[in-house]
């Protein structure tokens, strides 16, 4: 493992190959979510979720619920480790 881990670390053909893996991820990432966002259901709802994303509805739909509380943690520690 340590002869693995040195080759990796110390030899640039591993990393650029790396590298070169990892943007390949990413443009099928964006690509997927652009072809995903361009899907008619998502572009009917658009308007209206710009219109709740920016513009603050008082008084709020429903009130604040306890047990929300674990669903808000979930979601910022899922966030934190890279999740979205």
């Amino acid at each position: 493992m340590f002869i693995f881990l040195s080759a990796i670390l110390l030899s640039k053909v591993v990393y650029r190959l790396g590298e070169i893996f990892m943007w390949g991820i990413s443009l099928v990432t964006v690509m997927g979510l652009l072809l995903a966002s361009s899907h008619p259901e998502v572009i009917r709802v658009l308007p209206s979720f710009f219109k709740g994303l920016f513009v603050t509805q008082l008084p709020m739909p429903r009130p604040w619920d306890l047990s929300d509380v674990t669903k808000l943690l979930t979601t910022i520690t899922f966030a934190e480790l890279g999740g979205f």
